[in-house]
């Protein structure tokens, strides 16, 4: 059990463990777009699935389950890193060690005598898959200076710290690899612009599903789980959107349905350039490929309302939605009773 300081600690900084549930939908999904490549499927040989903020294990736990029930001839090697020495300690006694290894770390900088990329190529050297739920906190533990002078680019403005993780790891990880995270739904935040150029511009984007809240009890943020391969992208890379609506999420909180069903049986796929395309790298998973050109359509034909209105800030009004109109300009303010009886507003 954590301490009541511990609690409270790993609060700061975004740290929520992944339920067992969603851990299994996560491995399931990494595993299957690893299999489609038939040359993986084929050949037998060790790979190492990589956790960098593992906390208590459970998506290198389901990894190992998924893999086992998958490809019974592959050999995994599991590690896993987090903040938490006492956490770590017990995974190292509880996982076996003839495939798992934990290691206590800071994930961003390993060591601040050299740059994370070579720490991390001797903790977890050939890294062929990542699968992470990274910390969804902007709480900053390394200055500016510091995590620009160790290679990262994504620590500006209000940036979570899932950021750095995808950064580390998209460098880190082997060319071909891929890549499961569980991020925050702002991922498509105007702060993340440059984020998410970076990943349409030099990763295949296999699938991006949204499943919105409640997903993690007692966290009201929705969750969106990107499946990424670390190779660059095509006119004719492919994207299996997927969004988890109420109806189906109450089913499967409630254990009626599973999760990688669902997905399953209505994912749709689209070209991933299209999220190129746009001015804000936005990640459309609801528009299907047969409805690009209807929208296109529309798009060109539409209206620019702000060439047609003027936008600004709203103004209280009374329950009567009365307003006074200034002889000048004709803008119009509400005002208060007591500028009523005396028959006067300032501007």
């Amino acid at each position: 059990m954590l301490g009541a300081e511990q609690t409270l600690e790993k609060k700061r900084y975004g740290v929520v463990y992944t339920p067992n549930l969603l851990s299994e939908f996560v491995a399931t999904l990494l595993l299957e777009e690893w299999l489609i490549n038939t040359e993986n499927e084929k050949q037998v040989r060790t790979i190492t699935v990589l956790d960098p903020a593992c906390g208590e294990g459970a998506l290198l736990s389901a990894m190992h389950k998924v893999v086992t029930e998958t490809c019974r001839k592959l050999a995994v090697q599991y590690i896993g890193t987090d903040l938490d020495e006492e956490t770590i300690a017990l995974n190292n006694g509880s996982f076996p060690k003839s495939a798992f290894h934990f290691h206590a770390m800071n994930a961003i900088i390993p060591d601040e005598l050299e740059k994370p990329d070579n720490s991390w190529r001797k903790i977890a050297p050939n890294t062929t898959m990542v699968i992470a739920n990274p910390p969804w906190s902007s709480e900053k533990q390394f200055d500016k200076k510091t995590l620009k002078k160790t290679g990262y680019t994504f620590f500006s403005g209000q940036q979570d710290t899932y950021a750095l993780f995808i950064d580390v790891c998209l460098r880190i990880i082997q060319p071909g690899g891929y890549l499961a995270f569980i991020l925050p739904d702002s991922i498509f935040s105007c702060e993340n612009i440059g984020l998410r150029k970076h990943i349409v511009e030099t990763t295949c984007i296999k699938v991006v599903a949204r499943l919105g809240e409640k997903l993690f009890p007692g966290v009201n943020r929705a969750a969106t789980v990107l499946v990424l391969q670390k190779v660059f992208p095509n006119e004719a890379s492919i994207t299996k959107c997927f969004r988890l609506d109420t109806k189906q999420r109450k089913d499967f909180l409630s254990g009626k349905s599973s999760l990688i069903s669902t997905y399953r049986s209505c994912f749709h796929s689209v070209l991933q350039n299209r999220f190129a395309k746009n001015t804000n790298y936005l990640f459309d998973v609801d528009a299907k490929h047969n409805e690009e050109a209807l929208l296109d359509k529309i798009e060109s034909n539409s209206i620019c309302w702000k060439n047609e209105f003027r936008f600004g800030r709203g103004v209280e009004i009374g329950k009567t939605g009365a307003v006074v109109i200034c002889p000048n300009c004709r803008n119009a303010q509400g005002f208060s009773k007591n500028q009523m009886n005396k028959g006067e507003k300032n501007a």
